[in-house]
């Protein structure tokens, strides 16, 4: 009974002032824990709490000394500390306390604190003769605090409680726990089970056991969650009597946890979802964490050891300062951390990955945690990286072919030029600020109404617009350009809202086309005088010789010269028609149709049956019934290769027409050959034979007009034609001409 009494005049002595506090510290005098009614007690925050210590910030130098001598008792294993000190408010007003101080040592690499009950003794100093008083303030504050509060006997059997405690259990009161066990209660026998178990440890161990997460049947039914506390209670001799129980009703914060663990597991989700890394520095041990995303980004494997140092060495060395200064800039000046970098895998290949982040700080302003995130954007700086090339390639393209591209926005009012547009103008590229205004002022005062034209033409019918004009440089050069430009714009209502499109410099190009135009009309010109006055004069030069063959005797000598003047005279105005014929053709004059290729052969070999003073032998072999599109002087191809046989051969001579199909891909041709066993062309000559009159050609005899006209016809057929030897390898055993047509139909 004594040591009943002992703990009851313990607890009146506990509670003799307005409130009971709590507060547990380490040796250092950093705060483990400290009650609400400390709190109350003392009248310092929370916040003022974290960077305070005990007992120097807290009482005066009298008390600060009973407490450190308390401690250093406790260090020689004396028993707990019970004495009378004085506490100092923020507003220096004192507050006398009576101190119950003990001192928890847990297992081995622990860090052992003290603790103690503080009670206000400033009434109990004046009504200290009134036990009774005393008693009801203790169950008035118990009762009054949100806290459930118990205290056992070492068989745990309850001593007292507070009315929450007694009505969580189902007594009612606080009088009516006295005597009963954790089995009598509301609780399950499992619960009571483990509450027993708890005392049990606690009272053995002599040790407290705190924060305990434990359910709990409540006497109306519904089930809580309890986060308890439980301490050893001592008599004077430091014996344990029995356990002093705190517990809150944590249910609400259990469904509140509950509620973010599974908001951290969906943002989990969404994190792992949108590949991003996260990570963590602890600035304080130098310890970084990274997430194994973020280690899958740097090209790290999951169970990499992670420092600062690491994560530099894993930078491209040209990011690593620019990224340390911005991590160290932004911790020096408090703000966040936002910067891209390049990352260098041990395989070689570049990454890039934009972070972001945050410090976070101590009461002194001093950094003591760093935490973000980083995204690998690889993909996307890729694309932005070709996206410059490409434009940079576009720059460097329109300049190789001095084209320029132009923007007008019709609601600003501005226009926009790229580099070459400002060089075709004869500006240095940004000189001067774009404008219509200045262009159209540099248009050549003779095309400015054709300019001005046809930009009101193709606005008014909705247009793009294509034109060639001149323009005068400000040094006064004359350039010709080619403007092209687009529709007009238009919004989703139809309403314009600008335009743009390209400028070219086309000046070379108009000065060759100019060029040719003279040409073609000398051409011209000299084609109507071998048209038209020699074609006359070898009419004329004709007639005679004919007058003057018919006034000789028959078997004259004279006649063989003239038969070869007239002869040559013929070919002479043969030669000038083709040209004409061939000038037509281009021009369109003499239109395309379709011919039968074995008909016009049959045709043309009927020419060549009986040539006086030659032994000629033609022989056929015409397969093939071919359509093709050409015009009438497809004759005069043939005519002038098997001419050619004729001409440049002595004596006998053997020539094979022949025509067949072939098929050249999803193609079928008429392959015309004529083939003789004359002298044969050498290779060096087979190759410039048909390009006598085109540019940088040479002036050569014999064949090359003719053959050169054989070209320009099967060209305009869409066809092709060439030479090769009638003997593989051997030129001198005659030559082969290959005339390749299209088929229409056979």
């Amino acid at each position: 009974m004594r040591r009943l009494s002992e703990l009851g005049n313990l607890a009146a002595d506990a509670i003799e002032g307005d409130t009971v506090a709590f507060i547990s510290w380490y040796t250092d005098g950093r705060l483990l824990t400290a009650s609400q009614p400390f709190r109350v007690l003392t009248g310092f925050t929370v916040d003022l709490l974290e960077s305070m210590k005990w007992p120097d910030s807290f009482g005066t130098r009298e008390t600060v000394s009973l407490v450190r001598e308390a401690m250093r008792a406790l260090d020689k294993g004396e028993p707990a500390y019970k004495g009378a000190g004085v506490l100092v408010k923020p507003d220096r007003s004192l507050v006398p306390v009576q101190l119950f101080i003990h001192k928890y040592c847990p297992g081995e690499g622990e860090e052992p604190y003290y603790y103690s009950f503080i009670v206000d003794t400033t009434e109990r100093r004046q009504k200290e003769d009134t036990d009774r008083e005393s008693k009801e303030l203790l169950q008035m504050v118990m009762d009054n605090v949100p806290q459930r509060i118990f205290w056992k006997d070492l068989n745990s059997v309850y001593l007292g409680c507070n009315k929450h405690f007694a009505v969580a259990a189902g007594v009612g009161t606080s009088e009516r726990i006295a005597g009963k066990t954790d089995y009598e209660l509301a609780w399950t026998r499992e619960e009571a089970d483990a509450f027993r178990r708890d005392d049990r440890e606690v009272m053995d161990n002599d040790r407290p056991k705190y924060h305990i997460i434990e359910p709990q049947l409540q006497a109306d039914g519904t089930h809580s969650w309890l986060d308890t506390n439980k301490i050893p209670l001592h008599d004077e001799r430091g014996n344990v009597i029995g356990i002093l129980g705190t517990y809150e009703d944590i249910t609400e914060r259990m469904r509140t946890e509950e509620a973010l663990r599974q908001s951290e597991e969906k943002l989990k989700l969404a994190v792992d979802g949108s590949r991003m890394g996260m990570w963590d520095w602890d600035l304080v041990t130098g310890t970084l964490t990274w997430s194994d995303r973020c280690k899958e980004i740097f090209g790290i494997s999951r169970d990499a050891e992670i420092s600062y140092q690491v994560f530099l060495e894993t930078l491209h060395p040209e990011d690593r300062e620019p990224v340390d200064r911005d991590v160290r800039n932004a911790l020096d000046h408090k703000a966040d951390y936002d910067t891209e970098m390049r990352i260098l895998w041990k395989d070689g290949t570049i990454h890039w990955a934009t972070a972001k982040g945050r410090g976070y700080y101590d009461a002194e302003g001093k950094a003591v945690r760093m935490s973000g995130m980083t995204v690998d954007i690889t993909d996307r700086k890729r694309v932005e990286l070709a996206l410059k090339k490409r434009e940079a390639d576009l720059l460097f393209s329109q300049r190789i072919a001095h084209i320029g591209s132009w923007r007008w926005n019709k609601h600003t009012g501005e226009d926009e030029w790229s580099d070459e547009f400002f060089r075709i103008l004869g500006f240095e590229p940004g000189a001067v600020k774009p404008c219509y205004k200045l262009f159209l002022s540099m248009v050549h005062p003779g095309d400015v109404e054709l300019v001005m034209r046809d930009a009101r033409e193709a606005l008014a019918e909705n247009r793009p617009s294509s034109l060639d004009y001149r323009i005068i440089r400000r040094d006064g050069a004359l350039r010709y350009v080619h403007v092209e430009a687009v529709r007009m714009v238009v919004d989703s209502r139809g309403r314009p809202v600008g335009n743009f499109g390209t400028i070219q410099d086309i000046t070379d190009r108009k000065q060759v086309e100019l060029s040719l135009e003279d040409a073609k009309v000398q051409a011209e010109m000299y084609l109507d005088l071998m048209g038209h006055d020699i074609n006359n004069l070898n009419q004329i030069a004709m007639g005679f010789l004919e007058i003057a063959l018919e006034t000789l005797p028959p078997g004259s000598p004279a006649v063989e010269y003239i038969l070869k003047p007239l002869d040559a005279l013929k070919n002479s105005s043969s030669l000038i028609q083709r040209v004409k014929k061939l000038q037509q053709t281009r021009e369109g004059g003499l239109p395309l149709h379709q011919l039968n290729v074995g008909q016009l052969l049959a045709e043309v070999l009927t020419m060549y049956d009986d040539i006086p003073g030659r032994r000629i032998t033609i022989k056929t072999a015409i397969d093939c019934n071919c359509i093709v599109v050409a015009n009438d002087l497809l004759r005069d191809v043939f005519q002038n290769l098997i001419g050619n046989s004729v001409k440049h051969s002595t004596g006998p001579v053997t020539i094979l027409v022949s025509a067949e199909n072939v098929r050249e891909g999803d193609r079928v041709y008429c392959r015309v050959s004529i083939e003789d066993n004359g002298p044969g062309i050498p290779d060096k000559l087979k190759k410039s034979l048909f390009d006598r009159f085109r540019k940088g050609a040479k002036k050569t005899s014999g064949r090359g007009l003719g053959l050169y006209l054989v070209s320009s016809l099967v060209e305009i057929y869409r066809g092709k034609v060439w030479v090769e030897d009638r003997v593989p390898g051997d030129y001198t055993m005659g030559v082969r001409f290959v005339v390749q047509l299209p088929i229409v139909s056979c």
